[in-house]
């Protein structure tokens, strides 16, 4: 997903995310839209730099709020289930 959205530079567009409040919809939308560094202040992080633990989770670097850009969590972006 990251490599099909910044290789159609949608990212360098963008100006607010929307994203579900639930954990893996964040840290997918911090992934995608966010920006990879290595020494950010605590205030600017979306995700902070993690080391691998073999079948447990996998390694990335830090990820950074990009500059004008909003992410907003909100229920209202989480799928619905009608009956």
């Amino acid at each position: 997903m990251v490599s099909s959205v910044s290789d159609e530079k949608l990212v360098h567009n963008v100006q607010l995310v929307v994203v579900s409040p639930l954990m893996r919809a964040c840290e997918t939308a911090a992934a995608v839209f966010g920006e990879t560094c290595s020494d950010a202040s605590e205030a600017s992080l979306l995700m902070k730099q993690q080391s691998k633990i073999p079948e447990e989770r996998a390694a990335h670097a830090a990820i950074t709020l990009p500059t004008g850009v909003r992410f907003v969590g909100h229920e209202f972006a989480r799928e619905q289930v009608c009956e």
